[in-house]
């Protein structure tokens, strides 16, 4: 679903998982429910997205992709609603 969020071309992809957990059915089902978020929130820009990031980020430390990466500066402004349909470099 992240690939298609950033329309990278699916002939470009290869996604490489982890091995199957333990627990493979609380997996798939904890899987299916961060899936139905990111459905309704394609680029978490929610509060509870925002709740989540920030307790993964005690000392607020940002990424510099938006300054170093000025090509898909706007992808990461985006906040829908909406997938982004902006130019990309890597679409033709």
């Amino acid at each position: 679903f992240h690939r298609q969020c950033i329309r990278w071309p699916s002939g470009q992809f290869v996604y490489m998982g982890p091995n199957d957990p333990p627990e493979l059915t609380q997996a798939a089902a904890a899987e299916a429910r961060s899936l139905a978020a990111y459905r309704e929130d394609p680029y978490s820009r929610s509060p509870a997205f925002r709740a989540k990031r920030d307790a993964r980020n005690p000392f607020r430390r940002t990424a510099s992709y938006p300054l170093s990466c000025p090509d898909v500066s706007e992808l990461f402004a985006f906040e829908g609603p909406g997938l982004y349909a902006g130019s990309l470099p890597w679409m033709p």
